[in-house]
């Protein structure tokens, strides 16, 4: 990350360059069948507060209600300048709004499986003068371990169905019951075929 932060924006540094250090990915991560689906884990351990790489996708405006669109794969990100006075953060609404739409075009991040006890979330930071959204540990990450976030009950609201992660804090609890999926296997078959999909 920038180390000028959100300060400065002639820090010199070019967002190609830093995101060009990201594609050697798979010596830090690892795709594995879950039975959550197609989950990352970790080669090598993370400290809190360390960017373990950047969200990819096409960038597409925020829907407006009126179109239907799965959100499945999308990150909303701040764009622009604030909307209002009253706006101080790019967190607040009055900061326009595009999206990040994973679906058909990203990263390995796209993998990431929900987690109501995440190790991680999504958060934007700044690379020269781009506004960037990254994946930040939010504690230690041992070797080995399943990278997780939190998708937030939002997602769960859209795709009709409950949380299947079982965590101790898990959400499900809030989700009538009949809403609740139950945990469906993985063959290694599958996650081969659907990461081939994922390169074509």
């Amino acid at each position: 990350m920038c180390p000028a932060a959100r300060g400065n924006l002639n820090c010199g540094h070019e967002f190609q360059d830093w995101l060009s250090g990201g594609l050697d990915w798979t010596s830090r991560f690892e795709l594995r069948a879950t039975p959550l689906g197609v989950g990352v884990f970790a080669k090598t351990q993370w400290q809190r507060g360390q960017i373990l790489g950047a969200y990819t996708g096409r960038v597409i405006p925020a829907p407006d209600g009126k179109k239907k669109k799965s959100l499945a794969y999308c990150l909303n990100i701040p764009i622009g300048k604030r909307a209002s006075k009253r706006g101080k953060s790019r967190h607040d609404e009055a900061w326009p709004k595009a999206m990040i739409d994973a679906e058909t075009k990203g990263n390995w991040t796209r993998f990431i499986n929900h987690n109501c006890d995440a190790n991680t979330h999504f958060e934007y930071f700044r690379v020269g003068k781009q506004i960037v959204m990254v994946l930040e540990a939010t504690r230690t990450i041992d070797a080995d371990t399943e990278i997780t976030t939190d998708y937030g009950e939002g997602y769960f609201e859209q795709a009709g169905f409950g949380c299947r992660c079982w965590s101790k804090s898990c959400m499900s609890k809030k989700f009538p019951k009949q809403r609740i999926e139950k945990r469906r296997s993985v063959t290694s078959g599958c996650l081969e075929a659907d990461m081939s999909r994922r390169r074509s």
